[in-house]
This record gives structure tokens, sequence and C-alpha cells, in this order.
């Protein structure tokens, strides 16, 4: 057993324990129920992405390089109005209720 992988996400562990699977490598996933229940940032916490079988290491590592997995991070933008720094999610002004640029209706 050896672990390739872990983050405190449990979507970003399980997303590319799906990779893996997929492709023929036995899996699981440690940690997964304990780091759901903690809000303190430990790395002995985390979910930990682990490869079964040692032959199948190299060959998951490999796979997990190439990943890229979905960005779900939008950059902040400036209020063409008011100038303020809104968050990227907002797709109005959080200070003056203007429209994001491509979020006008």
């Amino acid at each position: 057993m050896h672990e390739i992988y872990s983050s405190l996400d449990s979507t970003e562990v399980h997303m590319r324990r799906a990779l893996l699977e997929g492709d023929g490598i036995a899996t699981f996933v440690r940690n997964d129920n304990l780091s759901q229940l903690t809000n303190v940032l430990i790395g002995a916490f985390q979910s930990a992405l682990c490869v079964m079988n040692d032959e199948d290491v190299d060959r998951a590592r490999e796979l997990l390089r190439s990943f890229k997995g979905v960005s779900t991070e939008v950059s902040d933008w400036i209020c063409s109005q008011c100038k303020e720094c809104v968050p990227g999610s907002f797709d109005t002004c959080w200070n003056c209720q203007s429209f994001k640029p491509e979020a006008q209706p």
C-alpha cells in the first residue's frame, strides 16, 4: 500500500481515485470520514489516496501527473462603476449591484 495523493478537499481525492480505478488500479481512501469531521487543517487528518498494489504505483503516479482537475476557482473582478474588488463567484457587485461585464442580462 502506497499513499500517492492527499488533500483537505475529499472531492479532489475522489476525482483522482475515479481516474485510477477507471484504469484498473485498485485504490482506497484513508481518513475519508475523519477528514470531514475536523475543521483543523492538520495533514494527519487529510483524505489520502492509496494504491493497493506495489506494481501499480508508478503507473498511478504517471496518471496523476497528467490529471488536470476541474478548476472551481474564478478570478475576482473590479467593478467598472465603483471600482470595488468583487469575488469572482459574484455576478453583481456587492457594493453598487452593477453586473459583472460577462454576466449582464
